[in-house]
Formats: structure tokens, C-alpha cells, sequence
């Protein structure tokens, strides 16, 4: 869970950066990764484009682009690893991120998932690598 924040952040920033800051295609871009319980599969993932009608097909084509073309790199993943930390404290005081990190611990078909998934949150996020990065990101059709 805490692998797929951070590639999600990482994601994020690179299509804020480019697709809406650098090349002006859209007002505002949003990916989101699916997570297995939820979705059924380990490899979803969806793109929000808020974008002029005129600017559509060159926004998505953008963002492809951005996502095919990802490479991790440490300043990147240092920056995106703070951030889903303090996103993550400062979560915990809500009832509905306590469900969504609870859902499914206790399934048969989710192996691995348990209680560390809040208790162990942080330090398991700070040890991430480029490479573990990578890895997930892999994992991904993108």
C-alpha cells in the first residue's frame, strides 16, 4: 500500500508538471491507482483530465506519454515519500481512512494485508527505494 502512495505522488507530480504546467493542456490531471481489494486486480489505474474540449486528445496523449516515459529518481521519491507520511498522520484522525487502510485485512484472498499496514506505515515508506519503485510501477500497464 504505502509502495503504490508513493508511486501514485510521484506520478501526480510529473503530470501536474507536464502535461498542465509545461504544456498548458489542462486545468487539472489526477491519476489514481486501484487497489486490489477494491478492484479485483493489481494493476488499475484511471487519468482525470479537466481540459478544454479542443485539448482533450492532446492532454491524453500527454499523459500517456508521461506515464510510459516514468523514471523514479531519488530527489523525486525523498519528496514524495514526506508527503504521503504527513498525508498519512494527518489521515489517521479520520474514520473513513481508517476503513479504506482496514478493508480487507481480514480477507483469505488478500495474503498479506494485516494490522502493520497502519502500524508499520511510515517506516516502511521511508525504506523505499528507486528500485522498489520501479518494481511497482512494473507491475502496471502503463
Amino acid at each position: 500500500y504505502g509502495a503504490i502512495a508513493v508511486l501514485e505522488r510521484m506520478l501526480n507530480n510529473e503530470l501536474f508538471i507536464i502535461v498542465r504546467d509545461t504544456l498548458s493542456l489542462t486545468y487539472h490531471v489526477k491519476l489514481e491507482i486501484g487497489q486490489a481489494e477494491r478492484s479485483g486486480s493489481n494493476n488499475e489505474w484511471i487519468v482525470f483530465v479537466h481540459s478544454r474540449p479542443e485539448n482533450v486528445d492532446r492532454a491524453v496523449d500527454a499523459c500517456e506519454g508521461v506515464l510510459r516515459r516514468f523514471r523514479a529518481t531519488p530527489n523525486q521519491l525523498e519528496d514524495a515519500k514526506r508527503f504521503v507520511v504527513a498525508q498519512h498522520d494527518n489521515a489517521l484522525s479520520s474514520n473513513h481512512y481508517w476503513l479504506e487502510l482496514l478493508s480487507g485485512v481480514q480477507a483469505d484472498d488478500i495474503p498479506r494485508k494485516d494490522l502493520r499496514i497502519v502500524t508499520d506505515f511510515s517506516q516502511v515508506v521511508q525504506t523505499l527505494t528507486t528500485d522498489d519503485i520501479h518494481d511497482v510501477y512494473a507491475a502496471f500497464d502503463f
